[in-house]
């Protein structure tokens, strides 16, 4: 029999900030709760796996949505604190184009990820009708003129991470991290999708 990955939680939200350097960690308390595994996201200034750096790490694990954010330019104590979170996080692991996640995991954590991959299925999808790979944003589309949240693309994530070392400004970081936290919300709407009509049967880590 199919397991549920997520199940639902009304319980108060709560938000935690902190800021010490060179890290900073935002966490709140979600509606929905994944029973088994961690959905992860990462943000990175290119997607050159050998001259790139990650700069952001988020999660949902549980009730909660964590998302850590570099704010130094050297990565070694950024690299080293989340090397350690990801190592304790429950298995399996979840990500839309997870390959993306396992490559600079790999090579800059030396942490080989497993799991499942949420682009694997419209991946497929589009394949067999011959149109182009979506992203994310276009299977999940999120109103500003309605909501008024500010779409920030990953292209952007590497532009705005040098205006910050630049700058100091803090708010080019709050753009990187809002724009982890749409992604990593349009992913955990995603995968209760699929785990609703049976998509994914639950691995064990």
């Amino acid at each position: 029999m199919r397991e549920n990955i997520i199940t639902i939680n009304l319980g108060k939200e709560a938000l935690v900030m902190g800021s010490r350097r060179p890290f900073k960690t935002l966490s709140f308390k979600l509606p929905v709760k994944m029973l088994r595994g961690t959905l992860i996201d990462i943000e990175t200034t290119g997607r050159d796996v050998s001259m790139d750096e990650i700069i952001t790490l988020g999660y949902v694990s549980g009730d909660r949505l964590i998302i850590i954010q570099r704010t130094s330019e050297s990565p070694q104590h950024f690299y080293s604190h989340i090397s350690s979170v990801i190592r304790g996080l429950n298995r399996p692991f979840y990500a839309y184009n997870m390959q993306f996640e396992k490559k600079f995991l790999s090579k800059k954590l030396h942490i080989e990820l497993r799991g499942e991959d949420l682009f694997r299925p419209v991946k497929g999808l589009a394949e067999k009708r011959s149109e182009k790979w979506p992203k994310l944003d276009e299977l999940i589309i999120v109103s500003k003129k309605y909501l008024g949240l500010e779409r920030i693309p990953s292209k952007k994530v590497p532009w705005l991470w040098k205006k910050y070392l630049r700058e100091g400004k803090e708010e080019y970081l709050g753009k990187i991290i809002g724009h982890n936290l749409s992604d990593l919300l349009k992913s955990l709407w995603l995968l209760i999708y699929y785990n609703s009509v049976g998509v994914f049967r639950l691995r064990r880590g």
